[in-house]
């Protein structure tokens, strides 16, 4: 394990790509969240930005891909943040260019948001799960209006950058732009040869809000091959998630459908054991992912 203190700057700036994995929750950070990071960032403005940092919490990363070209990382925390921030540069930079600033709109996206020298999905510097991932490469890229919470975090940056004191000069959101990349502090943990899908567990005893509907799709999917998990995704979990209501609602109905899936024995489960009983029901190599799927969908 190696830990350092860093800021956004080498992290989003470096030739680094971020890869949200399946396993990880959607995007779901809201107004009270990105108040408290624009709040962040805001504060660093009445001072020095170069001496004075603000701390955001620690990263934590696992190496996918030992690519020379584009070395590849799994994010197994920090996947709001980096995602946040990827949003708040995205609005930053569109409001350079809708000012005459292409210099500047140029550099926030060539450093911070895509490589300009690769394509497809190595062009972007952070890439979401599945089921965000139109939606943030239509805020990257800007080749559609993007929905969901993406959307709603642009509208919310785009509200806040038009109320920021100052003149609005490129030399303004420039300063914005230094404060933003060289003060926001992480602490950024690396961990070698680790199972991504244990750590990601293990996260949920130090605080950090797993659901057992979260721990249940976590557990799944690690039991399916690497290279089918899109698949897998597309074809039996996203279908079974979206039985289940409102995005608002869907991680506390889909605990109480597993939990109900697995009382069917007679068994009394109680809602925190939930997925405590899932692992050990399905702690041997008598199942399958596709066929749990499949039975729970019947």
């Amino acid at each position: 394990m190696q830990a350092s203190t860093s800021s956004l700057n080498p992290i989003l700036g470096g030739q680094n790509q971020y890869i949200i994995p399946l396993f990880q929750r959607y995007y779901s950070w809201e107004r009270k969240n990105w108040e408290a990071l624009w709040e962040g960032v805001t504060e660093l403005m009445d001072v020095d930005a170069l001496r004075r940092q603000h701390f955001m919490g620690p990263l934590v990363f696992v190496p996918a891909v030992k690519n020379v070209i584009t070395p590849t990382i799994l994010v197994i925390d920090g996947q709001q943040r980096l995602m946040t921030l990827s949003l708040l540069l995205c609005e930053l930079r569109d409001v350079a260019a809708q000012r005459g600033y292409e210099g500047l709109a140029k550099e926030i996206e060539g450093k911070f948001l895509v490589d300009p020298f690769h394509r497809d999905a190595e062009h972007l510097h952070v890439l979401p799960r599945q089921r965000d991932r139109d939606d943030y490469i239509a805020a990257v890229l800007r080749k559609h209006p993007p929905t969901g919470k993406i959307a709603k975090a642009l509208m919310f940056f785009t509200d806040r950058i038009s109320t920021l004191t100052g003149d609005q000069s490129e030399e303004f959101l420039r300063t914005f732009l230094t404060t933003t990349l060289a003060g926001l502090e992480f602490v950024v943990i690396t961990l070698d040869h680790e199972n991504a899908f244990e750590i990601f567990r293990s996260l949920n005893a130090t605080g950090v809000p797993l659901s057992q509907s979260d721990l249940i799709r976590n557990f799944v999917f690690m039991h399916v091959e690497p290279s089918e998990q899109i698949e897998f995704d597309d074809r039996y979990w996203q279908p079974l998630e979206e039985m289940m209501g409102p995005v608002q609602t869907r991680s506390a109905t889909l605990t109480s459908f597993f939990r109900d899936f697995l009382m069917k024995d007679g068994r009394y489960v109680s809602p925190s054991a939930t997925f405590a009983r899932f692992e050990e029901h399905y702690s041997g190599d008598n199942w399958t992912a596709e066929g749990l799927a499949e039975e729970l969908t019947r």
